[in-house]
Protein backbone atom coordinates (compact mmCIF):
# COMPACT_ATOMS: atom_id res chain seq x y z
CA UNK A 1 0.00 0.00 0.00
CA UNK A 2 1.51 3.31 -0.85
CA UNK A 3 2.08 5.41 2.17
CA UNK A 4 -0.52 8.58 0.74
CA UNK A 5 -3.40 6.12 0.77
CA UNK A 6 -2.93 6.03 4.75
CA UNK A 7 -4.54 8.44 6.06
CA UNK A 8 -4.33 7.30 9.84
CA UNK A 9 0.01 7.40 9.19
CA UNK A 10 -0.70 11.09 9.31
CA UNK A 11 -3.37 11.14 11.98
CA UNK A 12 -3.42 8.46 14.24
CA UNK A 13 -5.04 10.41 16.87
CA UNK A 14 -7.92 9.37 14.77
CA UNK A 15 -9.62 6.45 15.03
CA UNK A 16 -10.07 3.91 12.47
CA UNK A 17 -13.80 4.10 13.14
CA UNK A 18 -13.84 8.04 12.41
CA UNK A 19 -11.63 7.24 9.48
CA UNK A 20 -13.94 5.01 7.85
CA UNK A 21 -16.68 7.45 7.72
CA UNK A 22 -14.96 9.65 5.41
CA UNK A 23 -15.85 9.79 1.52
CA UNK A 24 -13.44 11.11 -0.61
CA UNK A 25 -14.50 12.70 -4.07
CA UNK A 26 -11.92 12.38 -6.27
CA UNK A 27 -10.99 15.07 -9.07
CA UNK A 28 -9.26 15.76 -11.86
CA UNK A 29 -10.73 18.13 -14.22
CA UNK A 30 -11.28 21.73 -13.41
CA UNK A 31 -14.96 21.53 -14.87
CA UNK A 32 -15.82 18.19 -12.74
CA UNK A 33 -14.54 19.95 -9.69
CA UNK A 34 -17.24 22.98 -10.43
CA UNK A 35 -20.01 20.39 -10.62
CA UNK A 36 -19.41 18.19 -7.92
CA UNK A 37 -19.62 21.15 -5.92
CA UNK A 38 -22.84 22.27 -7.34
CA UNK A 39 -24.28 18.31 -5.71
CA UNK A 40 -22.42 18.57 -3.06
CA UNK A 41 -25.10 19.79 -0.66
CA UNK A 42 -27.26 17.05 -1.53
CA UNK A 43 -24.29 14.48 -1.01
CA UNK A 44 -23.58 16.33 2.38
CA UNK A 45 -27.31 16.07 3.10
CA UNK A 46 -27.71 12.39 2.30
CA UNK A 47 -24.39 11.39 4.49
CA UNK A 48 -25.02 13.61 7.27
CA UNK A 49 -21.73 15.15 6.43
CA UNK A 50 -21.11 18.69 8.81
CA UNK A 51 -17.57 18.99 7.70
CA UNK A 52 -16.13 19.72 4.08
CA UNK A 53 -12.84 19.33 3.42
CA UNK A 54 -11.54 20.93 -0.23
CA UNK A 55 -7.48 20.19 -1.13
CA UNK A 56 -6.01 22.70 -2.95
CA UNK A 57 -7.65 22.45 -7.00
CA UNK A 58 -4.32 24.08 -8.76
CA UNK A 59 -3.29 21.23 -11.20
CA UNK A 60 -6.94 20.18 -12.14
CA UNK A 61 -6.73 18.99 -16.00
CA UNK A 62 -8.53 21.99 -18.18
CA UNK A 63 -8.89 22.90 -21.59
CA UNK A 64 -6.25 25.52 -21.88
CA UNK A 65 -8.36 28.64 -22.20
CA UNK A 66 -7.25 30.56 -19.52
CA UNK A 67 -10.57 33.10 -19.21
CA UNK A 68 -12.87 29.99 -19.21
CA UNK A 69 -10.70 28.43 -15.75
CA UNK A 70 -10.88 31.71 -14.58
CA UNK A 71 -14.39 31.54 -14.70
CA UNK A 72 -14.77 28.19 -13.15
CA UNK A 73 -12.89 28.77 -10.55
CA UNK A 74 -14.78 31.72 -9.60
CA UNK A 75 -17.95 30.08 -9.94
CA UNK A 76 -16.41 27.22 -7.59
CA UNK A 77 -15.47 29.65 -4.76
CA UNK A 78 -18.68 31.34 -5.20
CA UNK A 79 -20.12 27.54 -4.33
CA UNK A 80 -17.86 27.08 -1.71
CA UNK A 81 -19.00 30.04 0.44
CA UNK A 82 -22.63 29.59 -0.42
CA UNK A 83 -22.11 25.54 0.92
CA UNK A 84 -20.23 27.08 4.12
CA UNK A 85 -23.78 28.56 5.13
CA UNK A 86 -24.71 24.97 5.85
CA UNK A 87 -21.41 23.32 6.56
CA UNK A 88 -18.16 23.54 7.84
CA UNK A 89 -16.07 23.88 5.23
CA UNK A 90 -12.00 23.96 5.19
CA UNK A 91 -10.20 24.50 1.56
CA UNK A 92 -6.25 24.35 1.15
CA UNK A 93 -4.52 27.27 -0.94
CA UNK A 94 -1.04 27.84 -1.52
CA UNK A 95 -0.07 31.56 -0.92
CA UNK A 96 1.96 31.28 -4.26
CA UNK A 97 -1.45 30.06 -6.07
CA UNK A 98 -3.65 32.22 -8.15
CA UNK A 99 -6.25 30.79 -5.84
CA UNK A 100 -5.07 32.75 -3.09
CA UNK A 101 -7.05 36.02 -4.24
CA UNK A 102 -10.12 34.16 -4.56
CA UNK A 103 -9.41 32.31 -1.30
CA UNK A 104 -8.84 35.99 0.36
CA UNK A 105 -12.47 37.12 -1.09
CA UNK A 106 -14.54 34.29 -0.57
CA UNK A 107 -13.25 33.03 2.64
CA UNK A 108 -14.45 33.59 6.46
CA UNK A 109 -10.99 33.41 7.79
CA UNK A 110 -7.33 32.29 6.60
CA UNK A 111 -5.31 30.49 8.53
CA UNK A 112 -1.75 29.99 8.07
Amino acid sequence: MRQFCRPHRFYPQIGIEELQRIYIFELELLHKFRDVLRYLPLYAKQLGVTSIIVTTSDHLINYQDEEENKDIYLHAWQLLRQISRNYNVVAGVSRDSAQYRLALKYCGKIWE
